[in-house]
């Protein structure tokens, strides 16, 4: 089994009450836990760089910069190709040896105050001397072995949802949205078939409707045809009243007396016509009366005792 623990040297960067930190938390650890490095002296890199970390100094740009230069320099090279940006003005066309010895500020981005703070921490002043600040080195050094120690840990016990594992997550995915889309458009078919059953059974409710109102007028219409006849006189209405009365009478059955409240209960012989001369002496009103009552009636022929009427 590989060995994960770090260098043990490494811990002897650390100040004493540090050293038991586990490695896989150095990089977070505040600046004055690098040994050498006071508070006041992190409370300088703060004000000069916002850096709080021994992951922020170990990151620094402008130490990596000074580091870059001055290998440059020391290599002999004439030139600062990609570095216009880095350094200020003046800087620009020197020679890496050059820019090797100019102050820190010489930088691009830190200032003259920010200078100034590093030489009150460190006394450090040129560009060369801040690539060789040793801090920086150690914050390095720490950072570097946390970063390695979770590369090797994440090369044993590989993340869920990499490789294999991350393939079969994006078919599972893919699968969900295929059932997940069939579903919809099953739903969107029954609710189709759903709206065309509505439709269809409306217009036979409407064509059924249009049917009993025919039926009905037809019954009513054949009904008035039969009382064409109507007596002339009253006479002859009572006469006719008093023939079904007498017709009637031979069926001992008791008629059930007629409503006063707005209804008539039909007796046993009532027509629609008779109705209609009982109450308003006339048989003109027989079809309001089944007007009144289409909600019961679906024929005016067909009615029968004990019927409630309602009363136009």
């Amino acid at each position: 089994m590989e060995d994960l623990t770090p260098k043990k040297e490494a811990k002897l960067f650390l100040d004493l009450k540090y050293r038991e930190t586990n490695p896989s938390e150095w990089s977070g650890l505040p600046i004055e836990a690098i040994k050498g490095v006071s508070e006041p002296d992190a409370e300088l890199l703060r004000k000069a760089f916002n850096i709080k970390t021994v992951a922020d100094l170990a990151t620094l740009k402008y130490a990596r910069w000074a580091e870059e230069i001055v290998e440059l320099a020391d290599k002999g090279a004439t030139e600062l190709s990609g570095f216009e940006d880095k350094l200020i003005k003046e800087y620009e066309k020197r020679k890496p040896a050059g820019v090797a010895r100019a102050p820190i500020y010489a930088l691009q981005g830190v200032s003259q105050g920010d200078a100034d703070k590093l030489a009150e921490a460190f006394r450090i002043k040129t560009v060369r001397s801040f690539s060789k600040l040793k801090y920086y080195k150690m914050a390095k050094e720490l950072h570097g072995i946390q970063m390695e120690l979770i590369e090797k840990e994440a090369i044993r016990h590989p993340h869920p949802g990499t490789g294999e594992e991350k393939l079969a997550a994006k078919h599972k995915k893919s699968n969900f949205m295929l059932i997940a889309l069939i579903i919809a458009l099953i739903l969107v078919l029954l609710l189709f078939f759903y709206l065309m059953l509505r439709k269809s059974s409306a217009h036979m409710v409407e064509v059924s409707g249009e049917e009993f109102h025919a039926e009905a007028d037809a019954a009513f219409e054949e009904m008035e045809d039969d009382l064409e006849g109507e007596p002339a006189d009253t006479a002859e209405a009572e006469q006719a009243v008093s023939s079904v009365s007498s017709a009637s009478s031979v069926e001992p059955e008791p008629t059930a007396p007629a409503a006063t409240d707005g209804y008539y209960v039909v007796a046993p012989g009532d027509t629609l016509a008779v109705i209609s001369h009982k109450k308003y002496g006339t048989y003109r009103k027989t079809r309001a009366i089944f007007n009144a009552n289409r909600s019961v009636l679906s024929n005016p022929n067909k009615i029968w005792p004990g019927m409630k009427l309602k009363l136009p």
